[in-house]
């Protein structure tokens, strides 16, 4: 039995509600140890670290070096588990400086896994986000010429062009049926049996006869909760879970 583990949105910053940082770094690497125990894989499917979006990559940089500094005990472990293949990194639009400017090791766009027979697609969500974007006048036909150039030839056209415009949708504008539109369509186009978003903070485990797709996302009300999703393949079998786990 293969067991594969995808959470997003850990959103781990410079601060910390707690007000103590080395107590919530031993509770994050804690929490990571006991799922990569538990696991064949854990994926990390973006907004791992919650930096900025601005349209300076050299602001986003530094602002995980300050990062760095608070955090190393816990960098320094998900780079560990990344370079023994215990975890895999996707990035989202929060940290997406780290796949800009090359801080951490083999960080991926978008994840393709096949184990056993069974094909898996693991992606964060910001691209189905710009497509269900209708904030303003141009912002609908905006996000549909953004999403054509990026199919056709630039794939990360849709983040930069965010930046560079400040056109970030409000994340609980996005709609459920907008992800698994998004979801079923990679399936089809990846011949993929599973898809794996999140971004959205809102929980979807949704299966038809095209795929299974599950959506990581936490609720903003979720506290100290994160939302786990698991992937167990037997056989050419496959079942996709989710729950949320104390952090």
């Amino acid at each position: 039995m293969i067991s594969i583990q995808c959470l997003s949105n850990l959103n781990i910053g410079t601060s910390t509600n707690t007000g103590d940082i080395d107590q919530e770094n031993r509770r994050i690497i804690s929490f990571l140890k006991k799922i990569c125990i538990d696991s064949e894989l854990v994926v990390l499917n973006g907004d791992t670290f919650n930096l900025s979006v601005s349209k300076d990559w050299n602001v986003c940089a530094n602002e995980y070096i300050d990062l760095l500094k608070l955090r190393f005990n816990v960098i320094d472990f998900i780079i560990d588990k990344i370079l023994l293949g215990k975890i895999k990194y996707v990035v989202g639009d929060r940290d997406w400086v780290i796949r800009e400017c090359n801080l951490l090791p083999m960080v991926e766009r978008k994840l393709s896994l096949k184990y056993d027979g069974v094909s898996i697609i693991v992606e964060h969500g910001h691209y189905p986000d710009m497509m269900d974007f209708k904030s303003g006048i141009i912002g609908w036909p905006l996000s549909k010429v953004i999403m054509g150039i990026e199919s056709l030839f630039l794939r990360d056209f849709d983040i930069k062009t965010a930046r560079l415009l400040d056109m970030y949708p409000p994340q609980m504008e996005c709609s459920k049926e907008a992800y698994r539109k998004y979801a079923h369509k990679l399936a089809r186009s990846g011949k993929s049996n599973i898809v794996v978003l999140g971004h959205s903070n809102i929980p979807d485990n949704n299966r038809n006869k095209e795929c299974a797709y599950v959506n990581t996302g936490t609720p903003e009300t979720a506290g100290k909760y994160i939302n786990v999703a698991t992937i167990l393949i037997s056989k050419g079998k496959y079942s996709v879970s989710q729950s949320l786990v104390n952090v």
